[in-house]
């Protein structure tokens, strides 16, 4: 299936932007909503995808309700929008509990 858009996703739970898009300007605030585009558009791909995440954040992953298969690669990364070397970011899995 083709793409329109860069295999790169921007994750900032801090951000101000109202539009979510997944891009430096307008990044995802939840990490499930970089996962469901993974699952969505991603599996059975042949694709090496980038998930850039604001350093000095931390991110939750909803790890009975979201995964990640059969991607060629994905890489996790931290990005800064003011240091070329950023801090890490921290993600935290959590499981549902009913």
């Amino acid at each position: 299936m083709p793409l329109c858009r860069s295999l790169n996703y921007y994750l900032d739970p801090t951000s101000a932007s109202v539009v979510e898009l997944g891009t430096l300007e307008h990044p995802y605030k939840e990490f499930d909503s970089v996962l469901v585009e993974l699952m969505k558009f991603h599996t059975h791909n042949n694709r090496i995808v980038n998930v850039f995440i604001m350093e000095e954040t931390t991110s939750y992953w909803l790890q009975s309700k979201s995964y990640i298969s059969n991607i060629t690669m994905v890489n996790f990364q931290t990005y800064s929008k003011i240091r070329a070397a950023p801090n890490t970011a921290n993600i935290v899995g959590v499981k549902l509990t009913t």
